[in-house]
């Protein structure tokens, strides 16, 4: 284990920060097909927003199905998430449609592999467009605040969430899975 490595909850995993760098031409080409398979997917219920950095994975509980998660909207966690911004004198965050179809097309992944994941983390971030970006998942939460509170008893998500820096957000709440990719523009 790395010694500098910041503590996490149980379970959890990190990414670091992502910096702007080039991209080599296999990258760039990667990219330009993810941005088209995203733009070609159907949108519902998403707003303006941007950042980047993953935080570790949350899960606390665990209910069938993602049963209880579906009774909220991912409006909902963006309103949750700038309510407990601005109780901390933060700005609270820009709906952004870019950031929101790709925090929905990373609920669709993780959906689809059963698991809570960061997988493709550096693609998001260079389609974003952004400077910045921060990444917070979490899974089978009963409400919103619920998942908020489990972010804020996380270092690595606590990070991400109250980042004054990030300005611009993509929620997305499917089947049970919470991304929010947070990004200053």
């Amino acid at each position: 284990m790395n010694p500098n490595r910041a503590k996490t909850a149980p379970g959890a995993r990190t990414r670091p920060l992502a910096g702007r760098r080039s991209p080599g031409p296999r990258q760039q080409w990667a990219a330009l097909l993810l941005l088209a398979t995203v733009l070609a997917l159907p949108v519902a219920g998403c707003g303006p927003g941007r950042a980047l950095h993953p935080a570790p994975y949350v899960a606390k509980q665990d209910f069938p199905d993602g049963q209880a998660i579906t009774r909220f909207t991912s409006q909902d966690l963006l309103q949750e998430i700038n309510r407990e911004r601005i109780r901390h004198g933060l700005a609270p965050l820009l709906s952004d449609r870019q950031l929101g179809l790709l925090a929905q097309r990373h609920a669709g992944y993780m959906i689809r592999q059963n698991r809570l994941s960061h997988h493709g983390f550096e693609e998001r971030f260079q389609l974003s467009g952004a400077r910045r970006c921060v990444e917070n998942v979490a899974r089978k939460y009963v409400s919103p605040r619920a998942v908020v509170q489990g972010w804020l008893e996380s270092p690595e998500h606590r990070e991400g969430l109250l980042a004054p820096d990030v300005t611009h957000a993509g929620v997305a709440l499917e089947q049970g899975y919470a991304v929010l990719l947070g990004c200053r523009r």
